[in-house]
């Protein structure tokens, strides 16, 4: 039986220039941790980006929903009260929610991502050369 406190979805803005959230599915490992002002890892296109919960909800009528792939904070980093300040400015501004979010992160909280690529041993010198030549 479900736990009628848990929610099933998860609304999330992206610090993006673009102005709505998104709907994705909590997997029953985060269903009963997750709350609005948690940032999360999700994937975004053919990307993964990190978003900040806004909302959480127990119904919608969306199909093919992403999940969210990991919760990134031990509490949330956002109060009720800051999500509204945020939502608040976001609208008077007209600025995306994500980016006032993103602006509003406590001083050592750092979104970006670095891509890491590690070069199999196996690789024959003339492969590894040609990588050179094209980085």
């Amino acid at each position: 039986m479900k736990n009628p406190d848990t929610s099933h979805y998860a609304e999330i803005v992206f610090p993006l220039p673009i102005d709505h959230s998104f709907t994705y599915l909590i997997p029953p490992q985060f269903s009963t941790i997750l709350k609005p002002g948690f940032r999360v890892l999700a994937p975004f296109g053919r990307r993964k980006l990190t978003g900040f919960v806004v909302k959480l909800k127990q119904q919608t009528d969306l199909t093919d929903l992403k999940e969210i792939e990991d919760v990134l904070d031990e509490e949330p980093i956002f109060s009720p009260e800051l999500l509204q300040l945020t939502e608040w400015i976001s609208k008077y501004y007209l600025a995306p929610w994500g980016e006032v979010l993103n602006a509003a992160l406590p001083a050592g909280i750092n979104l970006e991502s670095k891509r890491r690529v590690i070069l199999s041993s196996d690789l024959d010198t003339e492969t590894i050369s040609q990588l050179q030549d094209i980085s």
